[in-house]
Parts: structure tokens; C-alpha cells; sequence
């Protein structure tokens, strides 16, 4: 037993265990003031048997405690650290000292199912109906009304609402009925609401998006002054989601732009996000480092990479040695051909490159089990560095891939090679003859050759003997939108879906050889650098592409 001195009725006490007396100032007070506290005394079963309550706890915990309207708060942390608890124990406490005379929350708990989201409502119901200690202190908060397993509403008003993704948004504020009127949403908790499962596919990741955006951020209240606030709460499953995003954007903010965008909070299961001896654990007394390398060990030996997403929230499998993916570069270089040449642009440089083509088929039939057709633009400069410009992935029949690859061919002429597979070339151009666009082909250099194929080189091995040295030599750039390229490498040696990837290899069959001797230079020096020359026409394959067959791609 430890005595102190209660500065709330001026005497001293002793400090026990919750079962003893202490002052009721004392308890409401310090409670009030501190998330992990206001656990230990009324939700002792998750704050104090289990396990100590680590620091980052006590940080997320008071942040949210301190929730305004119109705050963007996500929190990003590994499986099995309490985030869901912390979230619930902090609505318990929102309702606990709730300013006497304000207006009555509605609040909706949103998870990948409706079932998970019960789940937690249930939690804050049973300690509303029967935790004793949150009773005598806070009164009885059991609501008279409404009081369902999905839906319910507190003695003051206060609601709740279980929502799965799939459920629709417009309307919810029906739900508080007739006493309070059609209202909004004035608070939402997106409890891990993306999963491995419905963010497998490109589709899916883009309707969670259109979903979150064109949905449920319209149903929060939008009142000036009492803007509906939001509560982000889960794992990294996969780049390109609506958590990564919002996290990739917050880190490239400076902290003057950050003011008006959301709060991030990241806590990986080690503070460097490393499973080294000199690693110090988030949560030493339920997740030391012993643990994790049995969880690593035990449970994930035959998929290492979903332990580092799962526990250390790296995409990126710091152990995997076949392709460095941390080393993938970014770049924002706009595109401009002047005469005969190609450039990337910024604000200050232009650089010389050579545009090359790479094209990866599905397949003639189109079906939901198919890969996409790829057609992916390289650059590559006078240093062998790659830039990836655009990429078009999408599913479609063979003979609608011919009019996308003119529109991007006159986009970003002058095109060097495009590069596609034997085979695969003799079934295009069979599609293209068929319909009599065959003259659109002159700024398609090289289609009509094809690339050869050697069966006894492993694909995988071709992937990695593709990328590995770009990657290690950190020459090997992409924009933020083409994480679907980190997504694919990710899956080496075995990627569930290859086809950027594999149009990249072929864009990049050329690019080691031929590339551009000029260096980049200032962008106000562009016109002077880019006149063409003049030259003598020597035959009919001279007028069409600067001495270049665009049947083959080769010089005549």
C-alpha cells in the first residue's frame, strides 16, 4: 500500500487495489484525465489482470479521449494489441463524462462485417448494463428505449450502431427516430475494416475506397463546428488500400500540412520495426521479443512476409533477399517529346530518354480467372535508370488492346521498341488484320517481331535476374500510383498475378543496350537541345520513323 495526498479533499490516503476505499473525487478526476487509468479502475479485465498496459496505450488512448469535432485520427498497429479495446474503453469513457446539456452523439462502429462490429457494441452494452463500479461513479447510462444487439441508445441520448462494409450508409440517420429527428452521423470508428480478403483484387481495394468516400464520410454530420469525426483503426494488409494510402500521404506531408489532414499513429511490435537482439519490444510484457520470434517461427514459416505485414506492418519482407523492394524509387517527372526526342521534366531539369513498350497478354478468352492485358511505358536515361510512366491493366478482349496501344504509342511518341512476346504477337496481329487497322501500326515499332522465348529459363529466375540488379543498384523508379508493380514483386517467386511485372520484363529487353548518351540538363536550355536534324531520305522506311522498320524495330 502506497499513501499520498489527495489534492481533491485535502487529506492523505492509502492506494490499494480497486476493492478498497478511496476518494470518489480522486478516482473521477484522475480518471478523467488519463485513458489507461479510467481502464485500471473500471475495466480491470482488460487494463490490469491480463496484462500491464504498454506506453503507447496510455498516448493513442489520451489522444482519443480528447477527440474534437471534425478530428482525423488513425491509428495503424500489429495484431493482438488492444486496438479495438482502446477504442471501446474510450467510448465508455466519452459516455461517462459527457458535457451535461450537449447534444446527443450518434456514433457507428464499422468493421469488414457486420457480425464483428455486434461484437464490440455488445462490449459496451454489457458494461453499461452490469459493471457496478462505472455505475456508482457515472450513474446508470442503461438506455429506457431502443436497446438492440445492432442498435441502442444511452439514458442521454448517446447512440451506437453496428455497420459491416457491405451494409448501405444513406438514410442512417433514421435510426435515432422520432425523439431526435433525422440527424448524421457525428462520429465514425472504422475498426479493421480491410482484410487480406477484400482487398485481394484492384476492383476491390477501389470500391473499399469509393465506398469509404462517396458513402460513409457523406453520412457524418457536416455542421460547422460540430463536423463529424473519424477513428481509423487497423493492420496494413496491402499497399494501394485506404489505410496505406492514408499513411503513404501523411508521411510525404510536411508538419504545416499535416494540421489539416488526418493524425497517424503507427506502432509496429518493435519500436525499429526489426527482430534484431537489439530490438526493444512496444509491449514487453505480452509481445518480447521470445514471443515474436516463436510466433515468426512457429506460425508463419510457411508464409515469412505475412509475419513482417501481420506484426512489424512492413510490406516489404526485410528478409527477402531475391528482390530489395525497400529500394524501389519514386518519381514525378512529367512527360514532353520535342522533335524526335523524348524527355522527363520537373521544374527545373528536362532528362533525355528513350520510351520503350512492353505488352503482356491474358489470353484470348476474358474471364474474372484471367490476368489483365498490360501494356506498361518505360524510360530509361543516360544512366540506365527505368521510369515507369504509365501503366494500363485492365481486362478486355484481345482485339480492343490495339486501339489503347496507338492512343498510348501518339501519347508518348517517339516510341523506340514495343516489345511483346512471339506468340502473343501472331495472335494480335491476326486480331488487327482481321479488322483493317493494320496502318495504324507505323508508331508501333517492333510489334510485328516479337520477343523469343527460352522454355528452359524459369520465369521466376527471368523476374528476379530482371529486377534484382535494378533494385540493388536503386535504379529502378515508379510513381505512387503503381504500387500494383511492388504488389506483384512482393509475390516472388510465386506471384498470384504477374502481368505488370512481366510487361515491364519485356519493355526492359532493349533498354540495357540502347539508351540515350545525353545527360539531363537545365529545362530552360529544352528548345535549343531539342531541334531536330535534318537528313536525306534514302527510301520509304526513312519517311515513316527516322530510318527505323516499324515492322521490326531494327534500323534499315
Amino acid at each position: 500500500m502506497t499513501p499520498y495526498f489527495c489534492k481533491y479533499c485535502d487529506r492523505e490516503h492509502t492506494l490499494q487495489e480497486f476493492g478498497g476505499r478511496l476518494c470518489h473525487d480522486y478516482v473521477y478526476y484522475s480518471c478523467k484525465e488519463d485513458l489507461v487509468t479510467f481502464g485500471k479502475f473500471f475495466l480491470p479485465g482488460d487494463f490490469r489482470y491480463k496484462y500491464k498496459s504498454p506506453g503507447f496505450h496510455r498516448t493513442v488512448g489520451n489522444r482519443l479521449i480528447s477527440t474534437v469535432p471534425g478530428n482525423r485520427i488513425a491509428w495503424i498497429a500489429w495484431r493482438n494489441s488492444s486496438k479495438s479495446t482502446i477504442a471501446k474503453a474510450t467510448l465508455l469513457h466519452k459516455l461517462a463524462y459527457r458535457r451535461s446539456g450537449a447534444p446527443p452523439e450518434f456514433i457507428a462502429w464499422i468493421c469488414e462485417t457486420q457480425r464483428q462490429a455486434l461484437g464490440h457494441l455488445r462490449y459496451i452494452q454489457g458494461n453499461l448494463e452490469t459493471n457496478r463500479y462505472y455505475k456508482y461513479y457515472f450513474g446508470d447510462l442503461y438506455g429506457k428505449g431502443v436497446w438492440t444487439k445492432e442498435y441502442f441508445q444511452t439514458e442521454h441520448g448517446d447512440a451506437f450502431l453496428a455497420v459491416g462494409t457491405g451494409q448501405p450508409f444513406r438514410g442512417i440517420g433514421e435510426y435515432m427516430g422520432e425523439k431526435y429527428g433525422n440527424v448524421r452521423l457525428t462520429g465514425l470508428v472504422m475498426d479493421d475494416f480491410e482484410s487480406e480478403k477484400n482487398t485481394k483484387t484492384k476492383e476491390s481495394r477501389t470500391a473499399n475506397k469509393e465506398l469509404i468516400t462517396s458513402a460513409m464520410f457523406p453520412a457524418l454530420d457536416d455542421t460547422p463546428g460540430h463536423e463529424g469525426w473519424i477513428w481509423l483503426i487497423g493492420t496494413l494488409v496491402r499497399n494501394n488500400t485506404f489505410l496505406s494510402d492514408t499513411n503513404e500521404a501523411w508521411l510525404k506531408m510536411s508538419e504545416e500540412e499535416r494540421k489539416d489532414f488526418w493524425e497517424v499513429f503507427r506502432h509496429p511490435a518493435t519500436h525499429d520495426g526489426l527482430l534484431t537482439d537489439n530490438s526493444n519490444p512496444q509491449w514487453p510484457d505480452r509481445f518480447p521479443l521470445s514471443r515474436l520470434r516463436t510466433i515468426k517461427n512457429r506460425d508463419f514459416f510457411l508464409a515469412p512476409r505475412r509475419f513482417w505485414v501481420e506484426y512489424m506492418q512492413d510490406l516489404d519482407n526485410p528478409e527477402d533477399t531475391s528482390v530489395a523492394l525497400q529500394n524501389i524509387q519514386y518519381h514525378n517527372y512529367a512527360f514532353r517529346s520535342s522533335g524526335k526526342q523524348a524527355f522527363l521534366v520537373d521544374d527545373e531539369w528536362a532528362i533525355p530518354v528513350y520510351i520503350y513498350f512492353g505488352v503482356d497478354l491474358a489470353g484470348i478468352g476474358v474471364s474474372k480467372t484471367h490476368d489483365y492485358h498490360a501494356i506498361v511505358v518505360v524510360a530509361v536515361d543516360s544512366k540506365r535508370n527505368r521510369y515507369i510512366l504509365e501503366i494500363f491493366n485492365e481486362h478486355m478482349p484481345i482485339y480492343d488492346v490495339q486501339p489503347v496501344l496507338v492512343r498510348l504509342a501518339e501519347k508518348y511518341s517517339p516510341v523506340r521498341r514495343v516489345n511483346i512476346e512471339k506468340a502473343a504477337s501472331g495472335e494480335l496481329m491476326r486480331q488487327i488484320a482481321s479488322q483493317g487497322t493494320i496502318d495504324n501500326l507505323t508508331v508501333l515499332p517492333g510489334l510485328f517481331e516479337g520477343l523469343p522465348t527460352n522454355p528452359q529459363y524459369a520465369k521466376a529466375d527471368s523476374l528476379i535476374d530482371c529486377f534484382g540488379p535494378l533494385l540493388r543498384d536503386k535504379q529502378f523508379f515508379i510513381r505512387r500510383e503503381h504500387e500494383v508493380v511492388r504488389d506483384q514483386l512482393r509475390g516472388l517467386p510465386s506471384p498470384a498475378h504477374d502481368d505488370v511485372i512481366d510487361g515491364f520484363k519485356f519493355a526492359d529487353y532493349h533498354a540495357g543496350q540502347l539508351f540515350p548518351q545525353s545527360e539531363r540538363f537545365p529545362l530552360d536550355q529544352l528548345p535549343e537541345k531539342s531541334k531536330p536534324k535534318k537528313r536525306r531520305m534514302r527510301s520509304w522506311r526513312d519517311s515513316v520513323w527516322n530510318g527505323i522498320d516499324w515492322r521490326t524495330g531494327v534500323r534499315a
